[in-house]
């Protein structure tokens, strides 16, 4: 991708890792169309970058890495198809695709393998702890809007949205009673089966927070949700070796609690190993909370001034960062 004149080497790639993010989002409004989506898809990545293609490709676990003048490992995961759309529906070690990842580079004589790092965000928390206690070698980490509990997170957003969509108290007392069904049956082994008759038993507003949609649970997503349910990132922070960590957190976050999130990663990691960077206007994807409300502005921006997409300072942040390394 082609950053803007004016940026210096660190900072066009940092734009090419966060404007990649947006390519992504993309595609994904252009496949929920009914028609020509597949067409659409491709004009519309040929419109932001032409001849667009990964710089990197890295094992089965479809790891994709973008080299900057540090290297970054970013890792996506794994969808398939269904009938309605893309979803993550199969389990797969993060944390070990992206150690083979790095190992990839740095068995790369064009890369410098003492300059490694991760950028990653969300999930991406309770991996990269993990690939960091195991590999002292990575150069730097920089966490975006990171979870540290599954469980809590997910009580978090659940509340964060129920507000943000005004719901009722009986709704909020509804979504709630579902989503401590939903934990008591992962804690049971119940079946997916199991799962579905529950919810179609239950009163109230739908599981927002299990199912993550109106189509409702398949089996490999409550596989995937059954594997990870207990995720906990506070024992992999403190096996964490001095690695240099940028935590990034936007104020208009309803996916995580950034609060929770800064309190845990200031208390665990040593202060000379951990900045932390806030923007106070910036949503969980660090998108300005005023563009990210609205699906128009959002759409033409990215199209036509993606840069504008990111909050003031988001990209000058983690340039400084990695300059300071």
């Amino acid at each position: 991708m082609y950053a803007p004149v004016g940026l210096d080497e660190v900072e066009s790639r940092l734009y090419e890792v966060l404007l990649a993010e947006c390519v992504e989002y993309y595609v994904r409004i252009v496949r929920s169309l009914p028609v020509f989506e597949e067409r659409a898809a491709g004009e519309l990545l040929l419109r932001v970058r032409p001849r667009w293609r990964p710089r990197w490709r890295a094992s089965r676990n479809a790891c994709r890495t973008v080299r900057c003048s540090l290297f970054a490992v970013r890792c996506s995961h794994r969808t398939v198809r269904t009938r309605t759309r893309r979803s993550v529906v199969r389990a797969w070690n993060w944390s070990a695709g992206t150690l083979a990842a790095v190992a990839w580079a740095r068995a790369r004589p064009d890369i410098d393998g003492r300059r490694i790092g991760l950028w990653g965000a969300s999930q991406a928390g309770w991996v990269m702890p993990k690939v960091a206690a195991r590999d002292a070698g990575l150069r730097f980490v920089i966490a975006v809007a990171p979870a540290i509990d599954w469980q809590r997170q997910g009580r978090y957003n659940l509340l964060a949205e129920l507000r943000r969509d005004g719901a009722s108290d009986e709704e909020r007392a509804a979504a709630l009673h579902r989503r401590e069904t939903t934990l008591r049956l992962l804690r049971s082994g119940a079946s997916v089966e199991e799962y579905r008759d529950a919810m179609r038993n239950a009163e109230g507003s739908r599981n927002r927070e299990a199912s993550g949609s109106d189509e409702g649970m398949t089996a490999d997503r409550w596989q995937f949700i059954a594997k990870n349910y207990t995720s906990d990132a506070s024992a992999d922070l403190r096996a964490m070796r001095g690695t240099p960590v940028l935590l990034v957190l936007g104020g208009h976050d309803t996916n995580v609690d950034i609060a929770e999130t800064e309190r845990t990663y200031r208390a665990i990691l040593p202060p000379g190993t951990l900045e932390v960077r806030k923007f106070p206007d910036a949503t969980h994807s660090l998108v300005r909370h005023d563009i990210e409300r609205s699906e128009t502005a959002l759409t033409l921006t990215a199209l036509f001034a993606p840069r504008a997409l990111f909050a003031d300072g988001v990209l000058t942040g983690q340039r400084r960062f990695l300059e300071r390394l």
